[in-house]
């Protein structure tokens, strides 16, 4: 899988509250796709834990079947 595929997949991620995804907001700092894995860096600017939980129980469940090895690291 290509970066530019794994950020058209975060595009779906909408942010809570807003119409708005995650990539447009500039959330998405950093993909990197391995051989074996995707490393995904996020910086949710919030204070509210939930938003940013619901986040990335979006991401983990719409996407850890597509791409295999998923890293998370919120920054």
């Amino acid at each position: 899988m290509k970066k530019s595929e794994v950020l058209t997949l975060l595009q779906s991620i909408q942010y809570p509250g807003f119409s708005r995804d995650i990539v447009s907001f500039g959330m998405v700092k950093n993909v990197n796709v391995g051989k074996d894995n995707v490393i995904i860096e996020l910086a949710i600017k919030t204070q509210n834990d939930e938003k940013k939980k619901t986040v990335v129980v979006k991401l983990r469940i719409n996407y850890l079947h597509i791409l295999n090895k998923l890293i998370l690291r919120l920054l």
